[in-house]
């Protein structure tokens, strides 16, 4: 995210029971500004992660999952 809210990238992560973790690219969220598209006054809800982290996430993305155009890992 840029220091005045654009969303550069986006991704979804999951963790379930069986420790198995996905990620997911959200290309939508991508040009999207925190503050004036979404409509928060400040950056407080934001979860902090940090790059490592989202680095992980981010390669989690780029595995190939024949269940990802279903919409949900589950499925």
């Amino acid at each position: 995210m840029s220091k005045s809210g654009t969303i550069l990238e986006a991704y979804e992560f999951y963790e379930f029971e069986d420790l198995s973790e996905f990620g997911f690219p959200l290309p939508d969220l991508t040009d999207v500004n925190w503050l004036t598209d979404l409509g928060y006054s400040n950056f407080d809800d934001l979860e902090i992660v940090n790059e490592m982290d989202f680095n992980r996430i981010k390669e989690l993305a780029q595995i190939p999952r024949p269940d990802y155009n279903s919409g949900s890992p589950n499925e």
